[in-house]
């Protein structure tokens, strides 16, 4: 009879514990995925939201420039009128 001698420390591993491990690695890639893609809908969501925020900034800008332009030109024209 042969004695089998396994070194202190020695562990066995079964083609049986590769497989569950390379499944459970799969499932764990799979819900990594589809969190990511639940992710990517909502930073293209919020991108949507500050786009259109920023629209709004540089309009009421826009719109505070020629007013205040406008404004500008009528103050001169009231006050070279008086002169």
């Amino acid at each position: 009879m042969t004695e089998k001698y396994d070194p202190p420390g020695a562990v066995y591993i079964s083609t049986r514990e590769i497989y569950d491990e390379v499944k459970a690695t799969r499932s764990d890639v799979h819900r990594l995925i589809q969190t990511i893609q639940e992710q990517k809908a909502d930073i293209t969501d919020h991108e949507a939201r500050l786009r259109e925020v920023e629209r709004k900034v540089w309009m009421a800008s826009g719109i505070a420039a020629l007013i205040s332009g406008g404004g500008a030109t009528i103050i001169q024209m009231f006050l070279t009128k008086g002169a």
